[in-house]
């Protein structure tokens, strides 16, 4: 499935029938199909997100009619966050949501996107001029998206695709999303460590296909990509928890400090966690694992930006006496597989001590 596709309002059919003093709707499509409940109050003109109640039961007030929000046809809904706009599909319905992007919580109704507003508006407009007229309508949705070109009818919005789509470990809720982190709409836990983890495997996948796929003379330069892709991803895993972390009751000058952190630096990097928030993610990691570690670290900057060729800030820096002043590096297999399963450990510790924060 391509990222920033369009997607398909799910389709069926709406049913006004004020003979019968009823609204429902129904779908016999061979695709996914979802729905949540709102309520327009006749009496204060108000809308509130109203739970489906059991088989055979009404939720819906006296004076009230129920609008039925649809999802798209992979039964995900579009969102829009009121704060920082950003935009995202899940297969939620419930009645509050955090933010995937900035974790801001408020009610279902604020996260409408302009479509659904419009959805609604629409809606509520055709319910009562149907009441008005005393004229029992039917909505033939999927005819409207057979027949209607540019998704140019309220009743039958899309939505689009984003980039990444999470099941969320702890409530099962799916989210799809722009860019790779974020935390779930339905429970606010962080996807950090799960993708920092699905990015591990692929580079440890890559290593095993090197054996049978690359030629032999191409091995190192294979082993020098994965190390360099690996420091990456924990930086930028490592960035996300402390973007989570300036979000936390602190001083200006301290969320100033926090932003500044350098991961690079991966030792300082951690006597700062450690002595700000009790985040000790070098815990029980070897002095020499942890010199194994920022020398990593290290070899990933001058070849990424010396073309593997040794200066004299890398020596003096790492202290590596292994190496000579423009000597070019490379990079073992099994010290690639050994910087994988290093950097996985730490993240681990990383990452929950960012969740142990009350």
């Amino acid at each position: 499935m391509k990222q920033f596709e369009i997607v398909p309002h799910t389709g069926g059919k709406l049913m006004i029938v004020p003979s019968q003093n009823m609204i429902g709707f129904e779908n016999q499509s061979d695709h996914a199909a979802a729905s949540f409940q709102l309520c327009f109050s006749l009496v204060d003109g108000s809308v509130t997100y109203i739970p489906f109640g059991g088989l055979g039961t009404n939720n819906i007030p006296n004076g009230g009619i129920p609008i039925y929000v649809f999802s798209d046809n992979e039964g995900y809904f579009g969102r829009t966050c009121p704060v920082c706009n950003g935009y995202f599909r899940t297969d939620s319905g419930g009645e509050e949501y955090f933010c995937p992007y900035c974790s801001h919580f408020d009610r279902s109704l604020a996260f409408s996107t302009a479509t659904q507003r419009e959805y609604i508006q629409v809606y509520i407009n055709t319910v009562l001029s149907a009441l008005q007229d005393k004229c029992d309508t039917k909505i033939d949705l999927d005819g409207i998206i057979a027949n209607l070109s540019n998704n140019r009818s309220p009743f039958v919005y899309s939505e689009e695709r984003q980039q990444r789509n999470n099941k969320c470990k702890s409530c099962k809720t799916r989210y799809d999303i722009l860019g790779e982190f974020g935390c779930c709409p339905n429970c606010g836990s962080l996807n950090t460590f799960e993708v920092f983890n699905d990015s591990l495997n692929r580079l440890l996948k890559r290593l095993n296909n090197s054996l049978i796929e690359v030629e032999p003379e191409t091995h190192s330069y294979e082993w020098v990509d994965v190390l360099k892709n690996c420091v990456s991803e924990f930086e930028a895993m490592a960035k996300d928890i402390s973007k989570q972390l300036v979000r936390l009751p602190a001083t200006p000058s301290r969320k100033e400090e926090i932003r500044r952190i350098n991961f690079q630096r991966i030792s300082e990097a951690n006597d700062n966690l450690s002595n700000w928030f009790g985040i000790d993610f070098l815990k029980g990691i070897s002095n020499e694992d942890r010199l194994f570690i920022s020398r990593c670290f290290h070899r990933r900057h001058i070849l990424t930006h010396n073309a593997g060729v040794v200066d004299e800030k890398y020596i003096k820096n790492t202290e590596d006496t292994t190496v000579r002043l423009n000597q070019k590096i490379y990079v073992e297999k099994d010290e690639a597989i050994k910087l994988i399963s290093l950097m996985r450990t730490i993240a681990k510790k990383l990452f929950d001590g960012y969740e142990s924060i009350s």
